[in-house]
């Protein structure tokens, strides 16, 4: 796809979930699930890039496409996304404002653990309102749901 700052940004596949080194937020969520191959595959479903910088998966990125005009964002990171954070947010965001013009989505949306505050402010950032509380969502614990609404994009 392209490169810069070092960092080689290709289309996502299954095995960049297995081969990224998580942070610990990520450790705890997408590997807690009782089948990662599952989250691995299903992040397939849509368009989705990874970042790769020396060999090493810094972040991989996406939105699964979930039905006619909605789509569900999601990122997993490695502590290197830290070095590179303005980078992959510029990234990410221009990738997620191409997809949803190019599948013409008018909702987007993702959900962050309401105990990572970076995350939260990070969702705002890239232009996701926040909708409400998901209370017990995923082994007990509350999530926030946010969306990105395009209006115009129908037909």
């Amino acid at each position: 796809m392209s490169e810069t700052n070092g960092i080689e940004i290709v289309p996502y596949v299954e095995d960049h979930f297995f081969q990224i080194v998580r942070r610990e937020h990520d450790i705890k969520s997408f590997m807690g699930l009782p089948h990662p191959e599952m989250v691995a595959k299903m992040f397939t479903k849509g368009p989705g890039f990874t970042g790769i910088k020396d060999g090493e998966v810094v972040a991989s990125a996406g939105v699964m496409i979930i039905w006619d005009r909605v789509g569900e964002a999601w990122t997993v990171t490695s502590p290197l996304v830290n070095k590179y954070a303005s980078f992959f947010h510029k990234t990410i965001k221009d990738h997620l404002d191409k997809v949803i013009n190019q599948y013409r989505l008018e909702r987007v949306q993702c959900f962050v653990d309401k105990e990572n505050k970076m995350a939260t402010k990070w969702a705002e950032k890239l232009g996701f309102e926040y909708e409400g509380e998901m209370r017990k969502f995923f082994q007990g614990k509350t999530y926030l749901r946010y969306s990105r609404i395009t209006e115009g994009l129908g037909g």
